[in-house]
């Protein structure tokens, strides 16, 4: 990444044309002039304003990015080709990280916990020599490669507390977009809601409630415990989280749910013990007091509609899970390429099941090196919290992503996480935040584990021995 060249005028005035540029696109139909004439204008200065801002100041945009993201499927469908705003901005991330790895010159060895994912995306290259659908295995392959580049770049960034700050902020911003569009939809019960029975569920700024709830329960633990630790961010940063959960609630997604408890559940294990006293008033309070949470798990009784087709979401998903592994044996080691699943099956959906389709698309070699991904990140995540050096906050973020990181494996079970780059975005900056190497010569940093080594000297120098570990 390259030092700041710009003005702070030159800066200002770079995002305003990117941020004009997006509000054109978002109000303009793309029918005006009979031949999109003004979107295509309005996306070309937003581009051109976007690529210059991430080549001379790749940190700021880097940050707008995040704080964006999460309200950019608002203009999903429009699209110039098969391009939208979002793919164009993913190929965007993976040119400015080729450019930034070839810059630092680093190049993935065994030892970097990135490793197995590289691996991983080779395998998807392979792949896509099968796959029925050649485009959509291409734009599925850009997506997961973009997840690596943003860790790269976000890593950077975040690599000092100054920076870890900047982007812990960035996620909390992206928050208001689909909380004031989650407001709108629940105070009107119109816009952007799917109505299922007597259910109301908040898609927010995202396309479906489903992908709302993942990228809301994979934000609120690190917000969670930047509020913590971070004491002159509370009052914001507190309604953001409120608004947030709100939010959650009201998208009526049991897997969002259950996740963001399991990662709060991890969390009060690891370090916050006091939020085990405030989870069972906080599930009671939303259960009694809301009307429709409670019919969202009786529901799981088997039951069909008069078609004949099953009303229970979770016998559905063990059905198609099994007739899309049925496949399996056709091209068992290389898989049937990216997209197979939605291509093929009747349904036409992705499988709801991260690890189902990775070994139907990508065969046992791409579900081999996709569990390893797994499995490394996960061990990387424990050896996070056990790591002594770091800020506090550095610390707390740490012990969030522990947390979501079993909230993460929780919703890849029933959900198609891996094919949700509004989503994936978030957890790999926050995966970033929490295991990239920081930077050794911080100045905060520094004092921050000075001031830890010190209070481990000062027990033995008295002769005590106390902690984790000690002789009992």
């Amino acid at each position: 990444m390259r030092r700041s060249r710009l003005t702070s005028t030159q800066v200002f005035l770079l995002v305003s044309a990117l941020l004009i540029a997006a509000l054109i696109g978002v109000l303009v139909s793309p029918t005006v002039l009979d031949g999109k004439g003004l979107f295509l204008a309005a996306a070309a200065i937003g581009g051109a304003a976007f690529v210059l801002l991430l080549v001379e100041e790749t940190e700021l945009a880097i940050l707008v990015l995040l704080a964006s993201r999460a309200s950019l499927d608002l203009v999903a469908n429009r699209r110039v080709g098969p391009l939208n705003v979002a793919a164009v901005l993913g190929l965007l991330v993976i040119a400015a990280g080729v450019l930034h790895m070839i810059n630092r010159r680093e190049v993935p060895s065994p030892r970097d916990p990135m490793f197995p994912y590289v691996l991983f995306l080779l395998v998807c290259v392979v792949s896509l020599v099968e796959t029925p659908d050649r485009l959509g295995g291409v734009k599925d392959l850009f997506r997961f490669t973009s997840l690596f580049f943003i860790y790269q770049l976000v890593g950077y960034v975040g690599r000092t507390e100054r920076g870890m700050r900047r982007v812990l902020a960035a996620i909390a911003i992206s928050g208001i977009g689909p909380i004031l569009v989650g407001a709108y939809q629940l105070a009107t019960g119109s816009g952007f809601t799917i109505k299922q029975g007597a259910f109301v569920r908040l898609e927010g700024t995202f396309v479906h409630p489903n992908p709302f709830s993942l990228y809301l329960a994979l934000v609120l633990p690190a917000l969670i415990a930047t509020w913590i630790v971070v004491k002159e961010w509370r009052r914001w940063l507190g309604v953001i989280i409120v608004g947030l959960t709100i939010c959650l609630v009201f998208t009526f997604t049991r897997t969002g749910w259950i996740g963001l408890v399991a990662a709060v559940l991890v969390m009060a294990w690891l370090r916050y013990r006091k939020i085990l006293f405030v989870v069972p008033i906080v599930l009671a309070a939303v259960l009694f007091l809301i009307p429709g949470v409670g019919d969202r798990f009786s529901d799981l009784s088997s039951t069909e509609s008069p078609s004949g087709t099953t009303t229970n979401s979770l016998d559905w998903r063990f059905a198609y899970w099994s007739e899309a592994l049925q496949n399996v044996g056709e091209s068992p080691v290389w898989g049937q390429g990216l997209g197979y699943i939605k291509e093929t099956t009747e349904e036409g959906k992705e499988a709801h099941n991260d690890f189902v389709r990775v070994l139907v698309e990508t065969g046992l070699a791409g579900f081999v090196l996709f569990v390893w991904a797994v499995g490394r990140l996960t061990k990387e995540s424990i050896a996070a919290v056990r790591r002594r050096r770091g800020t506090p906050l550095r610390s707390a973020v740490r012990v969030a992503f522990a947390g979501t990181m079993v909230a993460y494996l929780l919703m890849s079970l029933t959900s198609n996480l891996i094919s949700q780059p509004a989503v994936q975005w978030y957890f790999w900056s926050i995966m970033a935040l929490a295991i990239y190497p920081t930077d050794p010569t911080d100045p905060e940093s520094v004092a921050a584990t000075a001031g830890a080594a010190g209070a481990d000297a000062s027990p033995r120098q008295s002769g005590t021995r106390t902690g984790v570990g000690a002789p009992t």
